[in-house]
Formats: structure tokens, sequence, C-alpha cells
């Protein structure tokens, strides 16, 4: 049976790039997005390599989505995976400058479009059982603050526990949750960014604007730009395809890496560990750190 993925926010970026990739490899999909003629044109290049099916909607409609989901056709009504791509973020004047519209629409989109989208798909998730999967997109900018960042770091912050409380309430379902964490990378909210006045992607010149106080979590986030929408596709491939053991192992491979060749038995230990969590039914707060990617800020959550 052909493994089906639902994508919300799939029209660039991220979702973009995981429409791809995921065509690649043979899955049957699901899209979203609220531009048509964008949307329409990804569909139409991507049934090529399988079967896909898009919605035209804004995730931040929740009787839009509730008819949508609920009228999904029934060659893909059966769901192996949701990603949770659609966000955005808008204004990145100080605070006390902001358009208080902007930051709703962050918050109904970054927060309540991610609800929806998760309530009304959990009961097809929970029917497929062990081997399905969450993936939220959240953001490195959930954990550091920047200047600017104000709601769009706090709407990722709950990306994060939202992921963490969830994956409590799906314990024993075999329904896995992860969320992945990029830094400043080639999309459109690292285009929106742009409006602090140079040239889309050049995070070097944001850097100086920055004061000291702000770069130690900037230059974390640059150690993450080399990393593109299409190998954070792969990562999240892997997560839903091979389950988080899979993620740990490559954790274990690179800690080998920087101790010579060597296995350390911490890495082994929580390679184990995460593999053990793999059905949903062990907890061990060290599978996280195993399970974090060395520059995506990966947080695996079984």
């Amino acid at each position: 049976m052909s493994n089906t993925l639902f994508i919300t926010g799939a029209t660039s970026g991220f979702g973009e790039a995981c429409a791809r990739r995921f065509a690649e490899a043979g899955w049957k999909l699901v899209l979203t997005g609220r531009r048509e003629e964008r949307l329409n044109a990804l569909c139409a290049e991507l049934s090529k390599q399988t079967e896909v099916h898009g919605l035209v909607l804004d995730v931040r409609d929740r009787k839009a989505m509730e008819e949508a989901i609920a009228n999904l056709p029934p060659s893909f009504a059966k769901l192996r995976g949701l990603i949770n791509n659609a966000g955005l973020a808008l204004g990145v004047d100080p605070a006390p400058k902001c358009d208080l519209d902007d930051w709703d629409t962050m918050v109904d989109t970054n927060v309540k479009g991610l609800m929806y989208s998760t309530r009304l798909l959990l009961p097809r998730l929970i029917a497929h059982g062990r081997g399905a999967g969450i993936v939220n997109l959240g953001s490195i900018a959930g954990n550091y603050p920047y200047p600017g960042s104000h709601v769009y770091g706090a709407t990722k912050a709950f990306v994060k526990q939202f992921s963490l409380n969830l994956r409590c309430d799906l314990q024993g379902t075999g329904v896995r949750v992860s969320n992945i964490e990029p830094g400043l990378c080639e999309s459109a909210v690292e285009r929106a960014l742009g409006e602090l006045g140079h040239r889309d992607g050049d995070v070097l010149h944001r850097r100086r604007l920055l004061d000291i106080e702000h770069r130690q979590a900037l230059e974390h986030q640059l150690a993450c730009h080399a990393h593109r929408a299409g190998e954070a596709a792969a990562l999240v491939l892997e997560a839903l395809d091979q389950g988080v053991d899979a993620l740990a192992r490559r954790q274990a491979r690179r800690k080998q890496r920087q101790f010579g060749g060597v296995a350390t038995p911490d890495a082994l230990h929580e390679a184990a560990v995460v593999g053990q969590c793999r059905d949903g039914r062990v907890r061990d707060d060290r599978f996280e750190r195993a399970g974090t990617h060395e520059c995506c800020d990966v947080s695996v959550l079984d």
C-alpha cells in the first residue's frame, strides 16, 4: 500500500522542497497553498511522478480546513504523514513600532493553522498506527532571541512545546512527532526578513546590524545557513520514512568522527535509547539529545 502525505504551505520554501522529495520517493501527496496558480503548477509537475491532490486554502480558515479534510478523495483519505509547514514572518521592526495586524496574522498562521491541521488529521494518522508521523517545521528562532523576532520567535517556541506535549498525548498510538528547527535558509521567510534593507540572503550584513548581545545567537544561526530547503526536506523524509532511530544512528556516526572513529559509549547508548522509543511506548529524556542534528537543530520527538 502506498504512503500518503499531507503538506501545508506547499507552494514555496520547505513545503515545496518536501513535496518534491517525497514525490521522488513515491509518496502520494495532498498539498495545500494559498496561491492557486503556483499550487496548480506544482501539482501538474509532480503528478508525472505520483498521485497529487491540491487544496487551495488558507490554514487560518478553520471552516475551509474542516471541509477540505472531510471531503478528501478516498484514494487520499488514508494518511501516513503530516508536515505542518505553513508559516510566515511579518514585520521586523522593534515591537513598539509593529503593526498588530501583522502579529495577528503570524499567530493565526503559525499557531492556530498548525493546531487546525493537526487536530483535524490526528484521527486519520492514529488509524494508520505505527509508522505514522507528524513533522512540525519550527525554527531556531524559537530558542534564540534576536531583534525583530518578537512574535515570530514566540510562535516557533509554541511549535516546539506543542510538539513535546503532543508526543505525550500520543504515547502508545504509534504516531511519531518531530519538530525540525532550521536556521537561516533560503525561503520565503528569509526573503521577508530582507526588509531590513539589504539584499535577500545577505545574512552577514544583518550580522553587522545587531549589537554584541545578540551575536552569539546569530552565529549559531549562520552555522545552519548552508542547509537549504532541499536538505531539510531530506531530513523530513528520513524522520517519516525511517523513524527516529535512523537519525540517532547518524548522530552516533557524527560522534565517532569527532572522537577519531571510535564509537563512544554515550553515542551508542543514546542511539539505542532512541531506537527503543520508535513505537511510542518508551520515554527517555536523553533521546532528545540523540536526535538533535548538528546544524539544523532537529528535535526528534517519538
